[in-house]
């Protein structure tokens, strides 16, 4: 009787090992790695609104709000290699004919403060 048993061990030991094996691989190819999806690159020169958040507010759900879906906030400290900024700027790309009306909702949005309009990637005020 042992011996029966000693013979479908290893088989089912195997199997199980090479379907988590299976799994795991696909989990990652599925995005369950810890890979973020690259952000896209502003043309240099384009507009941008810069601004502080308010704690405890998203940066991402901020510049939504500001300049529409599909919207992406940057750390303007890492962008402008300016890394001991404080407080933490974000600096989110407009599209052309955005820059009056985001600026405007940035200065009613309460989780947004001292928004100022500029140029990617690190410009001066316009």
């Amino acid at each position: 009787m042992p011996s029966r048993l000693g013979r479908f061990v290893l088989p089912v030991l195997v199997l199980v090992i090479s379907t988590l094996s299976v799994l795991i691989v696909l989990q990652g190819q599925a995005g369950g790695g810890s890979n973020p999806t690259p952000k896209p690159v502003p043309a240099l020169g384009s507009p941008t609104l810069v601004f502080t958040v308010s704690a405890p507010a998203d940066p991402q759900a901020v510049a939504a709000r500001l300049a529409g879906p599909g919207a992406v906030s940057y750390s303007y400290a890492e962008v402008c290699g300016m890394t001991d900024l404080r407080p933490p700027k974000f600096i989110v790309p407009l599209a052309d004919g955005q820059r009056d009306a985001a600026l405007e909702r940035a200065r009613q949005d309460p989780d947004v403060r001292d928004p100022v309009l500029s140029v990617w990637p690190c410009g001066s005020g316009l």
